[in-house]
């Protein structure tokens, strides 16, 4: 009955969506089974014009026209993916479902509007599996009682960075590994675990904060210049999980680094720095190469907003 069926994966941001559609992608390239896959917003070379031109930390819609943007990029998709529905199994990272808890319950559009528009563009298109990949917690949106360290960002600075959502929820965990925080930076979200260790949680909040910012201006936030800052000798690790250096603690005697953790990678190791500067830790000892970092980060936040105040 489903011998090429179109299979949708919903979840946020790090919940495993592209682990399985790759997983999956694998094992049917493998036994040679024909096959596509998209992400949303993207998908083809004009959907992602339109992706750029959302994830573009100038842009500031309204929250219809960021509506029609989504919905046009999956409008070319949909030209696209016609060709080869019922020829091919189709799975598509994020779909209808996202638009409708996005757009509608985060933005507050009409949604009998959504639906109308997603109908006209998918005629006869029709999804026959939704599979929605979730992260634990307990009370997802929950409301958190103390927001002061939320509160040291502005709005004005908050669109800067193209952050419209902070989620706030309990026993945070991706894959049963208890985590800290997701940046979702496709649908401009934070979602921190308020239970995750006290001592550490002000920072981890600068954190995650820090890689929306990152992922807004890599341009700026050059990976390059903040590695020649280093001793030669030291390279960091491919990705954060590709590497055992996971201590949050921060060290007395820095020596280039504030943490372990800095060590992993350069985008981990600049938000190490950006966390310990935003809750007022300074340098204990002289120490050339954080020197350059701090000075590094202090610069181009005020490329960002000159207004912005560490």
């Amino acid at each position: 009955m489903y011998k090429k069926p179109v299979i949708v994966f919903e979840g946020i941001e790090g919940s495993g969506k592209s682990f399985h559609i790759n997983n999956i992608s694998k094992y049917l390239k493998k036994n040679k089974i024909d096959h596509i896959k998209i992400r949303e917003p993207g998908g083809n070379r004009n959907s992602e014009k339109i992706r750029n031109l959302i994830l573009n930390n100038k842009s500031n819609f309204n929250k219809n026209t960021d509506l029609l943007l989504y919905l046009s990029s999956r409008s070319e998709n949909i030209y696209q993916l016609k060709k080869y529905y019922k020829k091919k199994i189709i799975l598509i990272d994020r779909f209808i479902d996202s638009t409708v808890a996005y757009q509608h319950y985060g933005l507050g559009v009409d949604l009998s509007f959504i639906m109308k528009i997603n109908k006209y563009l998918l005629g006869n298109f029709k999804v026959d599996f939704t599979f929605l990949n979730t992260v634990n917690s307990k009370n997802m949106l929950q409301r958190l009682k103390q927001r002061k360290n939320l509160n040291r960002y502005d709005q004005n600075f908050l669109k800067k960075i193209n952050l419209k959502y902070i989620v706030l929820c309990e026993d945070l965990s991706i894959s049963k590994i208890n985590t800290a925080g997701i940046p979702d930076y496709i649908m401009k979200t934070l979602i921190l675990d308020i239970k995750f260790n006290k001592n550490y949680f002000e920072r981890v909040i600068h954190h995650e904060v820090f890689h929306i910012i990152n992922d807004s201006y890599k341009d700026i936030f050059d990976v390059k210049i903040w590695s020649s800052f280093n001793n030669k000798e030291f390279e960091y690790a491919e990705c954060s999980t590709c590497t055992d250096k996971l201590g949050l603690d921060t060290y007395s005697n820095t020596k280039g680094f504030f943490s372990e953790y800095s060590q992993s990678t350069a985008s981990e190791d600049m938000a190490e720095v950006f966390s310990h500067l935003m809750i007022g830790i300074d340098l204990n000892n002289f120490d050339p190469i954080l020197e350059k970092k701090i000075n590094f980060i202090k610069t181009n936040l005020l490329k960002i907003d000159k207004n912005f105040i560490l």
